[in-house]
């Protein structure tokens, strides 16, 4: 019932600039479903961040969260409805223009967008390979608890991730290597 928006940092490539937004997408796959959104950053709409907001859909309705600004860590919970229980809820996010480059000369300005996983299904152990063609490869690790006030237990290639070094509840890196 808990899922993350899990964005990037905009970077538009048109001249003049043009709108850059992060964004995530609620839809309800039931009636009377309702949703409870507590955003990392001010949303468009005028929500503000860390203020936890609830919304109540229709089957098939959505809500669009935007933003100038990254909403990692944007937390969105199914919460109980009408009918009782938790209803399921479908959620995507992402970025309307990014650069994930290697080069700033190319500056792309892509789309990347995803359907979010509930944090119920995440693993706790990945590897990671580095593509050939790329100088680097960017991770970002995002905690399912970023209120945690002890350890997150977050290590790469045996390195312990201080939980100083997450912001919005995500850490950050890049990396030309295997990691572990």
């Amino acid at each position: 019932k808990d899922y993350y928006s899990i964005n990037y940092t905009q970077k538009s490539n048109a001249q003049p600039q043009k709108p850059a937004y992060s964004v995530f997408i609620v839809i309800a796959t039931e009636d009377n479903t309702m949703v409870q959104v507590t955003p990392a950053v001010d949303l468009l709409d005028n929500h503000p961040a860390g203020q936890p907001f609830t919304l109540t859909l229709k089957k098939g309705q959505l809500y669009q969260g935007l933003s100038s600004d990254d909403l990692t860590g944007t937390k969105i919970t199914s919460v109980n409805s009408t009918t009782g229980g938790c209803t399921k809820i479908a959620v995507f996010s992402g970025s309307s223009r990014i650069d994930v480059g290697c080069n700033p000369k190319f500056i792309t300005s892509d789309n990347l967008f995803q359907q979010v996983y509930p944090t119920a299904s995440w693993g706790k152990r990945y590897i990671t390979v580095p593509l050939a063609s790329r100088n680097y490869d960017v991770f970002r690790i995002i905690l399912s608890n970023p209120a945690t006030s002890i350890d997150p237990n977050v290590r790469i290639n045996g390195t312990w991730v201080p939980l100083s070094s997450f912001t919005n509840g995500y850490y950050e890196f890049k990396s030309q290597i295997s990691n572990f």
